[in-house]
């Protein structure tokens, strides 16, 4: 990533594209490569040897440094967790528990994790400075505590869970075109805040540029926002946080 040094800049950043694109790609065939699990193998303990495997190729791959074309080695050190959470979601594994002691014990097991070793992950180039079970034992707690927060903010707050919802929805246009409002907004603001509150505020800002904007572009380019006619209905935005 390259600092913004001009109002411009988000047109000559020295990136091969687009920052958020490395993980629609990684998404994309996260789900190609999960398919024939979902499809074929009928048990789901199966279906996370059939994913740690290709994590594991993916996981040396990156501490080999020998990239993949279209971010496909980011692709298979993630599907592990993009088969946990799906499995995870279906079986509904974590309704019975008690969210609050969960979500403690997981954050405390990776911070003792975290102790023993100091894990580096840099997905978007698929580089990990640590060892394959301390990646996989943290990200698999942190698939936890993610859907458990969610699911708190979703019961003591419908505001914010509306809110993202309605970014979820639109998250597509605001990973695809965000650096076209955060490369100029960033650089007007670090000339007078150049500090933690200066980035929050960026942030916020160009959140709220993107939030702006996307209805217009559903109407009239609906296929920046991830559909494919104009008339094609609008999702229900109220919160549906699984």
């Amino acid at each position: 990533m390259t600092p913004a040094k001009g109002i411009l800049d988000c047109f000559t950043q020295k990136e091969y594209f687009n920052g958020p694109l490395w993980f629609l790609l990684s998404l994309f065939f996260m789900q190609l490569l999960y398919y024939p699990a979902d499809k074929y193998l009928n048990h789901d303990i199966y279906k996370m040897f059939y994913s740690l495997a290709f994590g594991f190729v993916g996981f040396k791959l990156g501490t080999l440094t020998i990239p993949l074309p279209l971010n496909i080695d980011t692709a298979l050190s993630c599907l592990p967790f993009f088969c946990f959470g799906s499995l995870i979601y279906r079986n509904k594994l974590l309704e019975k528990l008690d969210r609050t002691v969960v979500i403690v014990c997981t954050i405390v097991l990776t911070y003792l994790i975290f102790i023993v070793n100091p894990i580096f992950v840099y997905l978007s180039v698929n580089k990990f400075v640590n060892h394959f079970a301390e990646f996989f034992s943290v990200g698999f707690c942190l698939c936890i505590s993610y859907i458990l927060i969610a699911k708190i903010i979703d019961s003591y707050t419908k505001v914010i869970g509306k809110f993202l919802s309605l970014v979820g929805y639109y998250s597509m246009y605001i990973m695809c075109t965000h650096h076209l409002f955060y490369r100029p907004i960033k650089y007007v603001i670090l000339l007078f805040m150049d500090n933690y509150f200066g980035a929050v505020l960026v942030l916020v800002l160009t959140l709220t540029v993107c939030l702006i904007t996307a209805p217009v572009v559903e109407k009239y380019a609906p296929i920046l926002i991830g559909k494919w006619t104009l008339n094609q209905t609008k999702i229900n935005t109220s919160s549906q946080i699984v």
